[in-house]
C-alpha cells in the first residue's frame, strides 16, 4: 500500500538541519538545502569534497566523526545518508522519539519524508514524485518537463 503524503513547499530558511554520512547522496541534499538557506550541520568520520569545501567556506558545520544519539537533539530536519542500514533504521528511531521529521535517503517508506525532482525557474516550482519508489522516473519527467520549457521559452516566465 503506497504511504499518502502531503504535497508541501517546507520554509528551512535559517532551521536547523543534521545530515548524518558525507557521500554523493549527502551532497545532492546539501545543494538543495543550502539552496533553502538552511542551518546545516554534517557528521560523518569522512566527507567527500564539496562537503569539505562547504566547511571551509563556512556554508556548513562539519563534525569529521561517527553519529552520537546525543546529537540528534534540537533539530528540526534529518536526513539519514550513510550506506549503513542499521545506523539509518537507529537514527531514525531516533529522530521519532523526539519528533524530528527523518528522510533515509535509501529507505522511502522507512522515512516520514520523500524528496521529489523539482525544477526551479523563476518564480516557478515543479516537483515530481513517484512516492519513492522509482526516483529514476521522477527525475526522467522532471527532465523531460524542463527540455519542454526550453523548447518553448515563454513556459517558465
Amino acid at each position: 500500500m503506497l504511504k499518502k503524503y502531503l504535497p508541501v513547499c517546507l520554509n528551512l530558511e535559517s532551521k536547523k538541519v543534521l545530515v548524518i554520512g558525507a557521500g554523493g547522496v549527502a551532497c545532492q541534499k546539501l545543494k538543495t538545502l543550502l539552496s533553502c538557506g538552511a542551518r546545516v550541520t554534517v557528521i560523518a568520520p569522512q566527507a567527500a569534497l564539496p562537503i569539505q569545501r562547504w566547511s571551509l567556506a563556512k556554508k556548513i558545520i562539519l563534525k569529521p566523526r561517527r553519529f552520537k544519539a546525543c546529537d540528534i537533539h534540537s533539530y528540526h530536519v534529518v536526513y539519514a545518508c550513510t550506506d549503513d542500514s542499521k545506523l539509518n533504521r537507529s537514527i531514525r528511531s531516533l529522530a521519532k522519539e523526539q519528533h524530528i521529521l527523518c528522510n533515509i535517503t535509501d529507505n522511502p517508506k522507512g522515512s516520514d519524508f520523500i524528496s521529489p525532482a523539482v525544477l526551479k525557474k523563476k518564480n516557478i516550482l515543479i516537483a515530481v514524485s513517484s512516492f519513492g519508489r522509482n526516483p529514476r522516473q521522477s527525475v526522467q519527467i522532471r527532465n523531460q518537463i524542463k527540455a519542454m520549457g526550453n523548447r518553448h521559452g515563454s513556459f517558465f516566465k
